[in-house]
């Protein structure tokens, strides 16, 4: 239908007071300017928000003045100087004093290389998904109750993927663990362990199946990527099977 309408260049009405003017549509910049300029807009907020908003000190230290061997390009010669407790004393006082998931978000990027905060911390593409999740969540309101006679312990069990867990959540698989902390995988699988929850392993981890099979006994699910060898894929599952996991996350837009 639209081939045979006649051509004609596209019009909008732009209301400025009571008068409306004709205008035509100016070109939209590329997806990756618009990209850019949504990285540069967020960062300017973040950091105006760090100085001025949020002026808390966490542990004694502001967490933008905190000292980061990465930004000075130190951390390839501190890494064989046993300073380490050191340089990690402050961090460590500012995560006791954190109170909420903003906080650790802050002293994580103070903290961490920018390659890595990136890559927990961003999304792909337009960050579109990224960012409805975040407003979807923000809709939601916990409302507690006085006097309603619960204390704790609370039993919050359910099941997650037809496994029993104590705890409504768990940590999705994410690869390359061990870019963020020197126990990788191991970590949060023993935290997982002792909470009594479900964790997830990445196909690009750097921790083996194996492995996390031997350090957590409960519930576990695997992340696989259906890559276009089947025999690869069904020798993961095998793997996997083995390893003591009971459920797949399946990864299926992948190209090779």
């Amino acid at each position: 239908i639209a081939s045979l309408l006649p051509k004609r260049p596209i019009r909008t009405q732009v209301r400025a007071g009571n008068d409306y003017h004709k205008h035509k549509p100016k070109n939209r910049p590329s997806s990756a300017l618009r990209r850019s300029q949504q990285f540069q807009t967020r960062a300017k907020a973040e950091t105006k928000l760090s100085k001025k908003v949020c002026p808390r000190k966490l542990g004694g230290f502001d967490h933008i003045m905190i000292f980061n061997p990465h930004k000075l390009g130190l951390h390839k010669v501190l890494q064989h100087i046993p300073l380490a407790a050191v340089f990690d004393a402050p961090y460590k006082r500012a995560v006791r004093k954190a109170v909420n998931i903003a906080d650790l978000r802050m002293i994580a990027k103070s903290r961490a290389h920018k390659m890595v905060f990136d890559y927990l911390d961003a999304g792909g593409d337009d960050e579109i998904s990224l960012r409805r999740g975040k407003d979807a969540y923000t809709e939601l309101e916990m409302h507690y109750k006085v006097l309603s006679g619960i204390k704790p312990p609370l039993d919050m069990s359910t099941k997650i993927f037809g496994q029993d867990v104590t705890l409504p959540f768990f940590g999705c698989p994410t690869a390359g663990n061990r870019m963020f902390h020197w126990e990788g995988e191991t970590a949060a699988a023993k935290a997982a362990e002792h909470h009594g929850t479900l964790y997830g392993l990445s196909s690009l981890a750097t921790t083996g199946i194996t492995e996390i099979g031997q350090i957590h006994n409960g519930p576990k699910v695997f992340q696989l990527y259906v890559w276009k060898d089947r025999e690869l894929v069904k020798d993961v599952i095998a793997k996997a099977k083995e390893g003591g996991f009971q459920a797949l996350a399946l990864t299926v837009d992948f190209t090779w």
